[in-house]
């Protein structure tokens, strides 16, 4: 779960490589008490250096606050918003936002095999 995450504080520099290393587009993004404040793309990161920002803006400056999640480890509504949406993650949380864990394509790929 850790390659999915990284801290409010990092730089874009470092959502890249967290990113190139988990292979799915996006990182959940947490705050120092662990809490999930937001999730960051690929497509934000290229945005936001089109716009004049560089890879040494911190994350919390970018990342989306509204970010889609579910409180239950439930692949086959994950299936469902995995399709509607067109996410690549999926974290999932406790009512108090603590990252529980997190469901990926590789996850929802299986489901489908298994199906």
């Amino acid at each position: 779960m850790d390659k999915f995450c990284i801290n409010e504080n990092y730089t874009l520099y470092e959502a890249i490589e967290s990113i190139d290393e988990n292979k799915s587009r996006m990182v959940v993004v947490t705050n120092d008490e662990g809490i999930v404040i937001g999730v960051l793309s690929q497509g934000d990161i290229i945005r936001a250096l089109i716009s004049g920002h560089t890879i040494y803006n911190r994350v919390n400056e970018l990342l989306h606050p509204n970010f889609i999640y579910m409180h239950e480890h439930d692949i086959k509504k994950a299936f469902d918003i995995f399709k509607k949406k067109g996410i690549t993650l999926l974290p999932i949380v406790d009512d108090s936002f603590c990252l529980k864990s997190i469901i990926t394509m590789k996850d929802i790929y299986r489901y489908i095999e298994n199906e």
